[in-house]
């Protein structure tokens, strides 16, 4: 019997159509041979069927016999010597009964030899193993057994363990994926498009939300907090709008379940049935949010430090004499700062500070910094005022602080 090749195969796939076993893996390889037993008759000529499926081609992973039931030694050796048989059989289509005999000789059995034929079980010059079909007396006696059922048998077993094989490779990639993804510091789920229904989600990300089995559950109800529908930031709707290849949204969230800051990417993806999902992969960036703005904001003022300051003045002079853009500069110091820290106390001193701050921010425009040179000394740049506008800004601050420091005098 020779290979068989892509067209072979496909012929005997067809005669597979009412065998759901094979393709779904629900029942047994028994149970296939069983069907294949009351649709062909293999008991008629075949007295046992010995199936070995390899690893890499080459050595022995799992054995499958009909009828299952005590193994003759003949039948145990095809396991014990599968690395040799598979190396016989890179070589040819078949090993014949007279080839097969040396082959247990060679090996030490002296028993009685059944008449058996190995068949490989190949596909696109992939050994994924061999059938042993040991032939019973009245094949032997009449040589009458069917060669077409013979082969659509082979054929049939060559397709099973494809599929087999398939299905264990998948299986595997995808433990080792999930494996991978799960050690991950990345929260990591994936959702469908219609349904919002949770289909994935990784041992981090369940860890950080409390949850135990959010799969099949509607995302926004278990990441979110007291939401009724889908959040008005999802970014689904936008992704699917130009579903282009390898498009990403970049956001971030402030998660109302867990108060933590998030910086989000979102994209579309192939699902393993086909069907197009929602992917997000999210990094929790609230430490680094806050090193950041402790880093660039003074603590006692909330207003820029000095070197963030300065950065940002260094970028508005560049770019003023690119664009021929200019803006405005004011610095200003605390009087007689010193005398209240003496006289009243430091705390009475940063007071003066927060409410001159305070103030001074509440007539400055998005686009305008404010950042503390040093202990009482402040720099504000005004980017879209006039000069006579900027005056008069100032003129405001300095009536609202002096009427606050007239009716604190008036209090005491």
């Amino acid at each position: 019997m020779a290979d068989y090749s892509t067209d072979n195969l496909k012929q005997s796939q067809q005669f597979l159509q009412a065998y759901d076993k094979l393709y779904s893996f629900k029942n047994t390889f028994y149970d296939l041979l069983a069907s294949l037993e009351k649709t062909l008759g293999l008991t008629e000529y075949l007295s046992h069927i010995s199936v070995i499926q390899l690893r890499n081609e080459k050595h022995f992973q799992a054995a499958f016999h009909y009828p299952n039931e005590a193994l003759s030694q003949q039948q145990s050796l095809l396991s014990h010597k599968a690395h040799l048989i598979a190396k016989k059989l890179k070589l040819k289509t078949e090993i014949n009964c007279k080839d097969f005999s040396h082959i247990l000789t060679e090996c030490g059995y002296n028993d009685n030899i059944r008449p058996t034929t190995v068949y490989p079980l190949r596909f696109d010059d992939y050994l994924y193993g061999f059938a042993a079909l040991e032939l019973n007396e009245k094949a032997i006696n009449f040589q009458q057994f069917s060669t077409d059922s013979l082969t659509a048998v082979v054929n049939i077993l060559c397709a099973y363990f494809v599929k087999k094989h398939a299905f264990e490779q998948t299986a595997l990639q995808q433990k080792v994926y999930t494996s991978i993804i799960n050690g991950m510091n990345n929260l990591i789920y994936v959702t469908d498009i219609h349904t919002n229904k949770i289909l994935f989600m990784n041992q981090t990300m369940k860890d950080r939300f409390a949850l135990k089995a959010p799969e099949g559950k509607i995302c926004w109800q278990v990441l979110q907090q007291n939401m009724s529908q889908r959040c008005n930031f999802c970014p689904v709707s936008k992704l699917l709008r130009d579903p282009s290849s390898n498009k990403t949204i970049h956001w971030e969230e402030v998660n109302s379940k867990t108060g933590r800051i998030y910086e989000n990417h979102d994209s579309l993806i192939n699902w393993f049935d086909g069907s197009i999902v929602h992917l997000q992969q999210s990094i929790d960036i609230t430490a680094s949010k806050k090193a950041f703005h402790d880093a660039c904001f003074d603590e006692l003022t909330n207003t820029l430090t000095r070197r963030a300051g300065k950065e940002l003045l260094e970028k508005l002079i560049k770019a003023a004499h690119q664009n021929c853009h200019g803006f405005i500069t004011c610095m200003f110091d605390i009087n007689s700062l010193k005398q209240v820290n003496d006289n009243y106390g430091h705390s009475e001193g940063d007071k003066l500070i927060i409410t001159i701050c305070q103030t001074v921010k509440k007539y400055l425009g998005s686009g305008d910094i404010f950042f503390r040179l040093s202990g009482d000394e402040f720099i504000v740049i005004f980017t879209e005022h006039s000069l006579q506008n900027v005056k008069e800004i100032l003129q405001k601050v300095l009536i609202e602080l002096k009427n606050s420091a007239q009716k604190k005098c008036s209090a005491l």
